[in-house]
């Protein structure tokens, strides 16, 4: 994963970009129990990649606002603009924080619970 920083009025449009998948806390469809105001999680096709980057100004940051990852080509799982539910809690509990591993949980349990 990438760990980037954008000037704050880029990240809404970065998060609306058709080539970023959103992910963690930047999903809008699942109600994930986490506000994320500022920061953007996203997938990014390995061709995209160099593109996006560039277009949003993205540079590497010890405090980063974007996270992007760059799956390989072969490996791209997505057909629409927001990862599919395990993703999202995967990469929520990847952020390794109190907040993001109890909003994993909880999307977890709400999802299996349908």
């Amino acid at each position: 994963a990438y760990k980037l920083r954008a000037h704050p009025s880029m990240l809404q449009p970065l998060l609306d970009d058709p080539r970023a998948v959103r992910s963690g806390a930047s999903v809008s469809r699942l109600a994930v129990d986490l506000i994320a105001v500022g920061d953007a999680e996203l997938y990014v096709r390995q061709a995209d990649a160099p593109s996006v980057i560039d277009e949003y100004s993205l540079i590497p940051s010890k405090q980063p606002n974007v996270v992007v990852r760059v799956p390989p080509a072969d490996l791209w799982l997505f057909d629409n603009g927001e990862a599919p539910w395990p993703v999202v809690v995967v990469d929520l509990l990847d952020a390794r924080d109190d907040r993001s591993v109890r909003a994993a949980n909880d999307l977890a349990r709400r999802v299996r619970a349908r």
